[in-house]
């Protein structure tokens, strides 16, 4: 359930391995559940970053956990 007081006010921001790319990585994982809050990076950031938004109604728990089993599984067919 989502409470503001829990909202981080901004994104967790990852970095892909290198040589890996993430906006492959998060095709993957959103492929699997695309109603993940995940997005690729911007600019220069675009192939080694990945945003996860965690915020507003997607600031539970639940949601970041899915996220990442999502993002482990799409790492391990890239």
């Amino acid at each position: 359930m989502y409470e503001a007081s829990a909202a981080a006010p901004v994104a967790t921001t990852l970095r892909t391995p290198p040589g890996v790319d993430a906006a492959g990585v998060v095709a993957r994982a959103l492929a699997s559940d695309p109603s993940l809050p995940l997005a690729a990076g911007g600019g220069s950031l675009a192939s080694s970053m990945i945003r996860v938004n965690h915020y507003g109604v997607a600031a539970d728990e639940a949601v970041v956990e899915r996220c990442l089993t999502a993002l482990r599984a799409a790492l391990t067919t890239a």
